[in-house]
């Protein structure tokens, strides 16, 4: 829809449903700024002067106290309460889509391990999980697994090849990947 801005008078293109709600009057913002300036744009009713600023109650009770005898009904209602809240009811083993702790995200398998001491929000991979028990020891800061196939999800310890970080940059970096068997001893 094609309209003259109220201000410069020049023809600009805006949309039916814009005109419908009472925009669409002016071609830019820089016209609507000289609009306000010159009291031209109407005043709604959140800006003070208009007629109908601050009338009736908000939709909320800012700053609103209950009484005494409020609180103790309220109270006395909530006893007994099962239908309402209740921490923890779903949460873990409880919840209807439990699946035993395991999450797969991208592309690597995430065992539920509060107690592991390189968890994220309780989860630590299951590669590190089974490289450190034929190990016997915790993963080192400076060690990464390397799933051998390529398999990020194929966590057989005959798939795990434990290495340095240097040496695992420099595996991927060489164009000549050697064979790589598995260095995980019981």
């Amino acid at each position: 829809m094609i309209k003259k801005c109220l201000i410069c008078k020049k023809e600009f293109r805006t949309y039916r449903c814009l005109v419908k709600k009472g925009y669409g009057k002016y071609c830019s913002h820089k016209c609507f700024i000289e609009a306000t300036k010159q009291g031209k744009y109407p005043k709604r009713g959140y800006q003070k002067g208009h007629p109908q600023y601050n009338t009736g109650r908000t939709h909320f009770k800012k700053g609103f106290k209950h009484t005494e005898k409020w609180k103790k009904e309220m109270s006395e209602r909530m006893e007994g309460n099962t239908w309402g809240f209740q921490k923890g009811k779903n949460v873990g083993s409880k919840h209807h889509n439990w699946k035993g702790g395991i999450i797969i995200y991208d592309n690597r398998c995430f065992i539920l391990t509060p107690e592991h001491p390189r968890n994220h929000k309780g989860y630590a991979r299951r590669s590190h999980l089974i490289a450190e028990k034929y190990l016997g020891r915790y993963i080192a800061d400076g060690e990464v697994i390397h799933h051998i196939n390529g398999n990020s999800l194929d966590d057989n310890p005959e798939n795990l090849y434990l290495f340095l970080k240097k040496e695992h940059d420099k595996f991927h970096l060489s164009k000549s990947k050697s064979k790589l068997k598995s260095n995980l001893h019981h």
